[in-house]
């Protein structure tokens, strides 16, 4: 068997291993339920090729690895996260879940993004579960990993250090106060039905700019893939203080 294989083999041993805990929300204690980054309500009338089936970002890593970045899942797994407890998934996103829509309004937009925000901070918390693990099988099968795994967990507990403390913060501002016009967005309408779930944070700088912002909160947008049972939605929402970050990526749009 070869190395490429053998990392598979021990890689599906922590592939399952997830972030399971409190509510992220504030200081809530309760028990976190398994959600979908887009809700089941969304999902459950699409298919591909007739099955129940639709494509999201790959939780694999080392599917990663080698470029590919969607895979197929049933709408039971499909972005699935554990975020909140049943009383906050319901309560603070019922204005996007009620029924399909048409456009996209500044509450809409801060909701999908507030969603992708604690999305990411479930991914991250879940990456160095899974990666501080699949190191240690490693060194237990005697087989060499590179420093971008090191790098990664970094990068992931950086994140959760200081930018992810930032963006809660201003979201709880924002949901406290209903300042929706603290964000800016933009969203394309798609007049056919989608086969894609997907809701990412990307940083711009990585993208576009040079500026460095090490050891700070970084600027991050996120982005929406909404797949509705006739129609689609793209949109980009990011907070307005971090317009300048954004211009280049407004006139590709």
């Amino acid at each position: 068997m070869d190395d490429e294989k053998k990392l598979l083999k021990v890689y599906q041993k922590v592939d399952n291993f997830i972030y399971e805990d409190k509510c992220l929300w504030g200081n809530c204690s309760s028990k976190s339920i398994l959600s979908h980054s887009h809700t089941k309500s969304i999902l459950k009338n699409l298919t591909v090729n007739n099955e129940n089936k639709i494509y999201g970002l790959t939780k694999n890593f080392i599917r990663r690895r080698k470029g590919i970045l969607f895979d197929l899942y049933t709408i039971n797994k499909a972005s699935t996260f554990h975020g909140f407890c049943p009383s906050h998934d319901n309560d603070l996103f019922k204005y996007i879940e009620s029924s399909e829509l048409e456009e996209i309004d500044k509450k809409a937009a801060f909701l999908f993004f507030t969603r992708g925000i604690f999305f990411e901070i479930f991914q991250k918390k879940s990456a160095i579960l899974r990666t501080e693990k699949f190191k240690e099988l490693l060194d237990l099968n005697n087989l060499e990993y590179n420093d971008s795994f090191l790098y990664f967990i970094k990068g992931c507990k950086v994140f959760l250090e200081t930018t992810s403390p930032f963006y809660e913060s201003e979201i709880y501002n924002i949901t406290e106060n209903k300042k929706f016009e603290k964000i800016n967005f933009l969203f394309k309408k798609i007049p056919k039905k989608l086969e894609i779930s997907l809701s990412t944070t990307i940083n711009p700088i990585n993208i576009f700019s040079d500026k460095n912002f090490s050891g700070k909160p970084q600027p991050i947008f996120s982005l929406n893939i909404i797949p509705y049972k006739n129609h689609g939605i793209i949109l980009l929402t990011w907070l307005k203080q971090h317009d300048n970050f954004m211009e280049k990526i407004k006139n590709h749009f």
